[in-house]
């Protein structure tokens, strides 16, 4: 058999033929063996690899190879639920006076608590009006004129007691509910009308419990040996001022100045 006209190679030719030729050998002995490696490794999914779950096939869900190991039964743990109060404001007992399954009746004395709970609601939350009326007439020793003393928190002036203004207090200063909003709620909650005005005016005639209060607590704050301090920006009616707070082991005092002077 004549040989091909390729293989008609000067010795020169043979020997880059045969480097070529090895070089190519090693490259697919490479291949074959990672192909051969990569047969023994688990399939890539979302689950071992940063494929999305899209790419897992149809079938397969998206859960991690933990769920499907079995898991040891998980012992049983007691339920929990609000504690009873300890001084109720009221108890129903209710009894069974008639069996459900044969009729009987069934008496007191054969029945036990099988359970127990709390039922908590609030109150119908009313204002209480209270009339004041103050008598007096002509005294008949001296003929002159007398009346009986306002009670005691109740003066003449504004119909609000203490209640409702350390209400309206708390909601405007500590939740920063405006007036708008107080009159609503004041409206919605209890049936109480309290105009903007009346808001503006119980806030004014607080002030004098208030300061007095404040000075109590700067007398009590500067007998302490040591006092800490410190202050940040608060915008009052637009305008930028300064709100400090100075502590101690005794008392706490939050005061709110136009400057940030030494003189606070």
């Amino acid at each position: 058999m004549k040989s091909p006209i390729r293989y008609r190679l000067s010795d020169a030719d043979k020997d880059a033929l045969l480097l070529e030729q090895a070089a190519l050998i090693e490259r697919q002995a490479a291949r074959i063996a990672e192909l051969e490696a990569a047969l023994g490794k688990p399939k890539k999914t979302s689950s071992n690899s940063h494929f999305p779950p899209s790419k897992d096939g149809p079938g397969r869900k998206n859960r991690s190879p933990d769920e499907d190991r079995p898991r040891k039964p998980r012992p049983s743990r007691p339920g929990v639920s609000r504690p009873l109060a300890e001084d109720p404001d009221k108890t129903e007992c209710r009894l069974v006076e008639v069996c459900p399954h044969c009729g009987m009746p069934l008496s007191a004395d054969r029945q036990r608590c099988r359970h127990r709970y709390d039922h908590i609601d609030l109150p119908v939350i009313r204002p209480v009006v209270t009339r004041i009326e103050l008598f007096g007439g002509r005294c008949g020793g001296c003929g002159r004129r007398a009346r009986a003393e306002v009670p005691t928190g109740m003066a003449p002036g504004t119909p609000f007691g203490p209640g409702v203004r350390s209400l309206l207090l708390y909601l405007h200063h500590s939740h920063h509910v405006g007036f708008e909003r107080l009159s609503r709620m004041m409206k919605d909650l209890f049936g109480l009308a309290v105009s903007e005005g009346a808001i503006a005016n119980a806030f004014r005639r607080v002030r004098t419990g208030l300061d007095e209060a404040r000075a109590a607590i700067k007398a009590k704050l500067l007998t302490a040996r040591v006092i800490a301090s410190d202050e940040t920006t608060t915008r009052v009616d637009g305008v930028t001022h300064w709100q400090w707070v100075f502590v101690s082991d005794r008392a706490v005092l939050h005061d709110i100045a136009p400057r940030r002077a030494k003189s606070v």
